[in-house]
């Protein structure tokens, strides 16, 4: 319990009493029959025995101010006398003005000093809070580093790392990534895609939804399928086929080639070589003897010919001959030579030098065109009388020009 009230209120009372020495007005302190201003206590004036008259009498009349100043100077001894005393006297004014001075002084810094601490979170600034680490957004530190809900204000907070990462961006462990606010396994057929260049181990990833499709499944809505593994337009001529080995937009009859995965058109080449699209469903095409290709082609260097393929080499008809794909009239001079070389025939047999046809009698690249034959050429054989056996030389006994 502090004294602090009843040690001021002792201050405050000798304050009075020196107040009142101050004064010279000891009369206050008189006691009844005192006649000498020799007080035992000071506390009933002299004018109330009679002894001080009206204030401007004769010589009693001035006994007052009298014992006034003999009280202050000799009489003062009770005065004197009376300070040090512990009656409530001056004695314990300055002793406890000075304790007063001294307790105010004490208490006050010791009250302050333990007010300080209970004061100072109510004295401390608004915002010290702010001195804490950042935390919540993508590169910070998780707020709560369990993951909890508004550990992070936007993403995800990596649970192997304690950091915020943001939506669709990978989290530290493999194959992870950071949606719906969770760090999430991706890449594999259904789970989410991945983050980066290779969204998905195997087959697609799917704009629609951002999950991985498996390969030749459909993906990214209608008439797309992952092929290559890219979401790809699909069912048109030329195009990969949907799935299910569909053509939905290459019209009735379509194709989608086994082999090479794309479709044809009803009548037009199937995506393989050799192979013609009829009703649906890829057919042999452009072999010898097979039906034409589209657009009457055939493979090989062999000819259509009336819906089939003639093999190159071999006559189309009884004056044509299939050569570079194509029949040629033949056999006459300037064509090309026919089957097996023949060019012409009876009186009229040419001769074949070098795949094109050469008349009776007429020059070759070297000798003379004979029966059918060049001859007279060096290592020709000999022409027969009337032309000239060799062109230069004589003709050896092997029949042949030197």
């Amino acid at each position: 319990m502090r004294v602090r009230p009843v040690r001021l209120t002792a201050f405050f009372a000798a304050s009075a009493l020196l107040f009142a020495a101050c004064t010279n007005d000891f009369g206050v302190f008189e006691q009844l029959g005192d006649d000498g201003g020799a007080q035992d206590d000071g506390t009933i004036p002299e004018s109330a025995t009679g002894e001080s008259g009206s204030g401007s009498g004769g010589g009693d009349g001035q006994g007052g101010p009298h014992d006034a100043t003999t009280d202050t100077v000799g009489g003062g001894g009770d005065a004197a006398a009376d300070a040090p005393g512990d009656d409530g006297s001056t004695q314990d004014a300055p002793a406890d003005a000075s304790e007063a001075g001294g307790d105010g002084s004490t208490d006050g810094t010791s009250d302050a000093l333990s007010d300080a601490p209970g004061d100072a979170p109510v004295d401390a600034p608004k915002d010290a809070p702010a001195d804490a680490p950042a935390c919540g957004k993508p590169g910070e530190a998780c707020c709560n580093f369990d993951g909890s809900a508004g550990a992070c204000s936007s993403g995800c907070c990596d649970p192997q790392t304690g950091t915020c990462v943001g939506d669709k961006s990978p989290c530290q462990a493999a194959n992870t990534v950071c949606t719906g606010g969770a760090c999430t396994t991706c890449g594999a057929t259904g789970d989410v895609c991945c983050a980066g260049g290779n969204p998905c181990m195997t087959g697609c990833c799917d704009p629609t939804d951002a999950k991985c499709v498996g390969d030749q499944t459909a993906c990214g809505g209608g008439n797309f399928i992952c092929t290559g593994g890219t979401c790809t337009a699909c069912g048109a001529p030329t195009h990969p086929c949907c799935a299910g080995s569909t053509c939905p937009t290459s019209g009735a009859g379509a194709c989608c080639d086994g082999t090479t995965k794309t479709c044809s058109s009803n009548n037009t080449d199937c995506g393989s070589a050799g192979e013609l699209c009829q009703s649906g469903t890829c057919h042999a095409c452009g072999g010898t003897g097979a039906q034409c290709c589209a657009g009457n082609q055939c493979t090989g260097g062999n000819c259509c010919q009336n819906g089939s393929c003639v093999q190159a080499g071999s006559m189309c008809d009884l004056q044509d001959i299939c050569t570079a794909g194509s029949c040629q009239a033949c056999g006459k001079a300037g064509e090309v030579c026919c089957q097996n070389n023949v060019c012409g025939g009876g009186a009229s047999l040419g001769c074949c030098d070098n795949g094109a046809c050469v008349a009776a009698n007429d020059m070759c690249a070297s000798g003379t065109c004979q029966l059918g034959v060049c001859c007279g050429g060096s290592g020709e054989a000999c022409c027969k009388a009337p032309l000239k056996a060799c062109q230069q030389g004589n003709c050896k006994s092997n029949g042949k020009c030197m």
